[in-house]
């Protein structure tokens, strides 16, 4: 079950902030919404704050909750995360960014 979801919604984010060079992106959303299959150069972490998400990657299909450790998601590893209940939060955390500005809409 690690083949992406063909019928997630796109999710925006809600806001995101740099903080000593540590970008921070906020996401809210319901079920059904997520980040779609991609990839990118960097690694980020990933933490839920409330409600819950999946994780799929090559072979690999994980849910998280609130109050799970952050996940570590390798650069150049395809990945996909998908919201699994209504209310859902949760952060990407990447570090070494160039840009610092306090808030960002």
């Amino acid at each position: 079950m690690a083949d992406s979801n063909p019928d997630l919604l796109l999710l925006s984010a809600e806001y995101f902030y740099y903080y000593s060079g540590v970008q921070f992106t906020y996401y809210k959303g319901n079920k059904g919404y997520g980040l779609p299959k991609h990839e990118h150069p960097y690694s980020h972490l990933t933490v839920v704050t409330a409600g819950s998400i999946c994780i799929r990657k090559k072979n690999i299909y994980k849910e998280f909750k609130a109050g799970d450790h952050p996940i570590n998601l390798k650069e150049q590893e395809w990945h996909e995360i998908e919201i699994l209940e209504n209310g859902t939060t949760f952060l990407n955390i990447i570090g070494e960014t160039k840009d610092e500005v306090t808030f960002t809409l």
